[in-house]
């Protein structure tokens, strides 16, 4: 090669050495484009996750969907046996499987009674001019240790009971004081509200009588027609109100007066049960100081049967007591049952202004 040509070489290798030094971009360049790559690359990363996420969002809404008609469908399913249970079981009375337990009182200066619209019962008493051997209110029986229900054969040869339906107030608690009078209803409706059972309470001033009263109303098709009378479980497991509990126990009985004969007693010392083949007057739970008595107006249809258990190895229950009482029915469009509570001292004095003994 001749040096002309080595110069030309030389000259043109120079030429492109400058030419890549001098159109070699610069760090703010490198970096501008860096940045938009990296901008590129993150766009592309972005919808990929998009795309990805919306298929996987739709298959979980797709799941979620499928979850809630599955869950819908099982729970129509549950409610609609539900449904078919309550209505075999409950039949006429099955919207009264329905409703808000609410408590209300009616008192005067002498008691306390509170009744629950779950059964109508008459759920507490408090005696308010008495305590218990350690001070504390004095309460004769509690909601969970009492049951007062009516039970009958339906039209349709169903047993049934009241204790475990809603009945409706008609009205608020009420405080009665001197020699006024009040009263609170409650209404067991049935399906067709032309037709329930009501429960009338009703107390006066300086009193220790509690009036209770119940009225049929369209009942008559209803309730069984071979039926004459209905059943009234009245029971009650007595607390502990004393500082000897076995005393009380003791102490602790059924009184029952026949309709037309003298007052007897189931023995205190024992348990014990009878059945009652005469009409009785009243039948009385008896506790060592105190009674809750119920009384018949025209007297309970036979037979009547009653029961006494005791539980010595409980600290608080001292004895149950239960009365299966016979009210009559007739199969009229409307009748009633007139009764009386009476809740209160064992005190002679006090038990014969009312026509009670205990002796």
């Amino acid at each position: 090669m001749d040096k002309n040509s080595i110069t030309g070489l030389v000259l043109i290798t120079l030429i492109m050495l400058g030419w890549m030094f001098f159109s070699k971009p610069s760090k703010e360049e490198i970096a501008h484009q860096r940045r938009i790559h990296d901008s590129i690359e993150l766009a592309i990363k972005q919808e990929e996750i998009k795309q990805k996420m919306s298929v996987k969002g739709q298959t979980q809404e797709n799941k979620l969907k499928q979850n809630l008609n599955s869950d819908s469908i099982h729970t129509t399913r549950s409610d609609s046996t539900t449904y078919i249970q309550t209505q075999q079981q409950y039949g006429i009375f099955s919207d009264a499987t329905r409703g808000v337990k609410k408590e209300m009182t009616i008192e005067n200066e002498f008691l306390k009674a509170t009744i629950s619209t779950l059964g109508g019962k008459i759920s507490t008493v408090l005696l308010k001019n008495y305590k218990t051997f350690d001070g504390k209110p004095l309460i004769l029986f509690t909601e969970d240790s009492t049951s007062q229900t009516l039970e009958f054969i339906t039209a349709n040869a169903h047993l049934f009971s009241t204790g475990n339906l809603y009945f409706s107030p008609l009205g608020e608690s009420v405080n009665v004081s001197s020699k006024d009078s009040s009263s609170l209803a409650f209404r067991l409706y049935t399906n067709d509200k032309s037709k329930y059972i009501e429960y009338l309470y009703s107390l006066k001033g300086y009193d220790h009588m509690l009036h209770y009263k119940v009225n049929m109303v369209g009942m008559n098709d209803v309730i069984a027609s071979n039926t004459s009378d209905i059943n009234l479980k009245w029971s009650m497991t007595t607390p502990s109100l004393e500082r000897d509990a076995t005393t009380q126990r003791n102490a602790s009985t059924i009184y029952f007066k026949y309709l037309d004969d003298e007052v007897d007693n189931l023995n205190p010392r024992k348990d014990a049960k009878k059945s009652l083949e005469a009409k009785i007057k009243w039948i009385g739970f008896k506790q060592q100081f105190f009674s809750s008595i119920l009384i018949a107006d025209k007297g309970f249809e036979k037979p009547t049967d009653i029961e006494t258990l005791s539980d010595p190895a409980s600290a608080t229950a001292v004895k149950t007591f239960t009365a299966n009482l016979s009210i009559p029915f007739n199969h009229q469009a409307s009748e009633s049952f007139d009764m009386q509570f009476y809740f209160g001292p064992n005190h002679y004095s006090t038990l014969k202004n009312y026509g009670l003994d205990l002796e």
